[in-house]
């Protein structure tokens, strides 16, 4: 709790008069506020709010703003007292992020969140992408209004809240909202670091997994960063990086996007202190030679350190024929292996057991089979 103090006897009457309609001669003088604050601060439940706080019988109301809770352990006389904590927020921010070219960003970013959605978990599929938002496309939702745009200009006019999200989010299957990019590159000025960001923690707050779909470039114009108020190019994606809470790099399984991925986990660690989640799309023996799986693990070893990661089979037939019905791998091919590799990715992000989840549910359905079976032998 953050209350107002002055010692300019005019001000206290102009907060107390904003508050609630008092007798100015009631307020107390400077020297008596300090006694009184500690003593609400040591019991709460001594003053009863009512909309705003009741100091003690006698002296004005305070107005109590919880965004500055720093700012009391700053007033003179005044012990130093633990910071009002926000809002509890239970969602994870996912950034899904790789190096230039076309590694399969999207197709993990949103099969990665049905997947998420599949298992129990809500989750928002951010377009954070400035560069070439196709989200919408891939599940042919209509991009005439992008959603991040109007999350835009919620945030910038102090409108947004988790209502307003979800009804520019919208839900495409149960459990998993998308909002939508903008559909024109040349409207990438309209998304800036501040608002995405508070977007961002917004959406926490509605959902457990906030997965956002970023472009590729992450260089800093210095001109414009440090001499003047004018948005940056890569804003959107610098944004996302710093607001993660998990990062997932994307590369793909040939010689140029193996090149391509070492180069970028090189150019994003000074970026974000987090160790990247590495996933390969596309491994196959046409484009590594016998043993993909292997060669790749061990190249990646080698050249960047990493050991840890997720490779994805390639698997045409399936991943087109879901870009052309505009719907997720869960839904149009469910048994693909590309399908298995990402919902591998999603149980080590969810913490559910993949397998457990799938023994369980034969296990209901031979119980179900079964009741049935007795059901209809019993009946006359």
């Amino acid at each position: 709790r953050v209350v107002a103090v002055s010692d300019a006897a005019g001000l206290v009457r102009q907060v107390s008069e904003a508050a609630e309609p008092v007798d100015p001669s009631s307020a107390p003088a400077p020297g008596d506020v300090d006694s009184e604050l500690v003593q609400l601060l040591a019991d709460p439940a001594a003053s009863e709010p009512v909309g705003h706080m009741v100091v003690s019988e006698g002296t004005p109301h305070l107005v109590v703003d919880p965004t500055e809770a720093a700012d009391i352990s700053d007033i003179e006389g005044v012990d130093a007292v633990d910071a009002v904590e926000e809002p509890s927020t239970v969602g994870r921010i996912v950034a899904v992020w790789g190096g230039t070219g076309s590694p399969g960003r999207t197709t993990v970013a949103v099969n990665l969140a049905a997947e998420l959605a599949a298992v129990g978990k809500s989750a928002m599929i951010v377009d954070a992408d400035t560069y070439g938002a196709s989200v919408g496309q891939l599940l042919a939702l209509l991009d005439e209004a992008p959603g991040i745009a109007a999350g835009m200009r919620l945030a910038e006019t102090g409108r947004l809240d988790v209502a307003a999200l979800a009804a520019v989010a919208p839900v495409v299957t149960p459990g998993l909202r998308v909002l939508t990019g903008i559909s024109q590159a040349a409207r990438w000025p309209e998304i800036r670091e501040e608002a995405l960001t508070e977007v961002l923690q917004t959406a926490r707050q509605l959902v457990d997994f906030v997965i956002v779909d970023c472009a590729a470039p992450i260089e800093e114009d210095e001109e414009l960063s440090y001499d003047t108020l004018a948005p940056c190019r890569n804003a959107a994606t610098l944004a996302t990086l710093r607001a993660a809470h998990t990062l997932i790099v994307v590369g793909t399984a040939d010689p140029v996007g193996l090149q391509r991925l070492v180069r970028a986990l090189e150019d994003v660690r000074p970026v974000v202190r987090l160790e990247p989640v590495v996933v390969v799309t596309r491994v196959r023996s046409s484009a590594v030679g016998s043993s993909p799986n292997a060669k790749v693990t061990e190249a990646l070893a080698r050249f960047a350190g990493v050991s840890d990661l997720i490779l994805v089979p390639e698997d045409r037939e399936a991943v087109d024929a879901a870009m052309l019905a505009g719907r997720t791998l869960s839904v149009s091919f469910p048994h693909s292996a590309a399908r298995s590799a990402v919902r591998a990715l999603a149980s080590r992000l969810s913490g559910v057991d993949m397998s457990t989840r799938r023994s369980r549910l034969r296990s209901l359905r031979r119980s179900a089979r079964s009741s049935s079976a007795a059901a209809a032998r019993s009946a006359p």
